[in-house]
């Protein structure tokens, strides 16, 4: 059931995506400067559907979602090509913008001190890598492997690159940030994490499944039932189907296990388990398949039943679209100072890198009342052609 309420969330909350809006006079400028089209060209390449999953996955589960914002260069310092940069079709001049996910676990923030806990001033991303030990060999000659960690340091004004105790790069930091984004699923005062999804409906799913367990394990239990003879030995009889036993001593008996506990009161509580799941994690039944009466039903009435899932994605996508606005920010900023894009002259860099994120309707739409209701509109002249 957790995997199914994860899925429900990132469903609602992410799975048209996203919509991202500029200044009208920004999107309208022409060439490659312009940074609206340059923002979609980076989503699509990043499969940015794909990515809504991913993030969408650690957001609900770990409770946090962080994104890294990467350059990923086509040339190194001596103009070469570089061989691990994939461009078979030739898309990129210099390089591309990468948008990855990164595992939670992997992630080590440090905050400020005081009251600004969501200042980064360091964060390290530590994982283990295999590598070969040069000082042993196997049987066969051939260089074995260990396990050393692989960590990136980042701050505002250094970038090191480290495998076990060796410093493959120590650097500047170009960027003048960390260039990291910390998504909290739902955020919580005072912590520098964010609250999970899930963190109240595992112990709930755990207790249920061991209940249910228990049931089932009943049920084998009585559908083959054990016969009990009392008063006479087994090998005196002969067992098997439609066999009939006589010359049975005068104070022997033989009757089958029965089921003496009561299954309605465990399936009873099985059934609260499952509504508490349903009630403490906002999702109504009929949202997960159950049972809803909806022929006849409006859409506010809809949007009445499944108001406690609408109300925790409308809290999930707070976070979400701060974090998003973050992203698009970073990306221009990158691209430019990688030479990418240029702010184009006439345009403040206020506005150049303000973006406007919005997410689209999950709930269906009755397209003709929605036109009944604009035709209403324009005959009462509240509204016009091109509104």
């Amino acid at each position: 059931y957790v995997r199914a309420f994860v899925n429900k969330f990132i469903a609602f909350e992410l799975g048209k995506g996203f919509v991202l809006n500029m200044d009208p006079k920004i999107e309208e400028i022409e060439g490659e400067n312009n940074p609206k089209k340059f923002l979609d060209f980076v989503w699509e390449d990043n499969r940015y559907l794909t990515f809504c999953t991913e993030m969408g996955q650690s957001k609900a589960i770990t409770g946090d979602a962080w994104i890294q914002v990467l350059f990923e260069p086509k040339y190194d310092a001596n103009g070469n090509r570089i061989p691990t940069f994939d461009d078979p079709f030739d898309l990129y001049n210099i390089g591309r913008i990468r948008v990855i996910v990164i595992p939670t676990s992997c992630v080590f923030p440090e905050y400020a001190e005081g009251s600004d806990k969501d200042r980064l001033v360091r964060l390290r991303i530590m994982y283990p890598v295999e590598v070969e030990d040069n000082g042993v060999l196997g049987l066969g000659f051939a260089r074995k492997k260990k396990t050393v960690i692989y960590t990136q340091e980042w701050t505002n004004e250094t970038f090191r690159e480290i495998r076990g105790q060796e410093v493959i790069r120590e650097l500047p930091n170009k960027y003048g940030f960390i260039p990291f984004v910390q998504i909290k699923n739902i955020p919580v005062v005072g912590k520098t994490r964010g609250l999970s999804d899930v963190a109240d409906l595992i112990p709930l799913n755990m207790e249920l499944n061991i209940k249910t367990s228990d049931v089932s394990e009943i049920i084998d239990y009585h559908s083959a039932p054990i016969t009990i003879v009392f008063g006479a030995r087994i090998g005196q009889l002969e067992r098997g189907a439609n066999k009939v036993w006589g010359g049975l001593p005068k104070d022997a008996k033989v009757e089958n296990l029965k089921l003496e506990g009561d299954l309605v009161a465990a399936n009873t509580y099985i059934d609260t388990l499952k509504r508490a799941m349903h009630e403490i994690g906002g999702i109504p039944v009929g949202a997960l398949g159950g049972e809803l009466h909806i022929s006849n039903t409006s859409g506010v009435a809809l949007q009445i039943s499944l108001m406690p899932l609408l109300e925790r994605i409308q809290e999930k996508q707070k976070s979400t679209k701060e974090g998003l606005e973050k992203i698009n920010a970073m990306i221009l900023r990158i691209a430019e100072i990688e030479g990418l894009i240029s702010v184009p002259q006439g345009v403040s860099r206020r506005d150049f890198f303000k973006t406007i994120v919005s997410f689209e309707s999950v709930l269906p739409k009755d397209m003709l009342i929605e036109l009944q209701q604009i035709e209403q509109e324009m005959a009462m002249g509240i509204e016009t052609r091109e509104g």
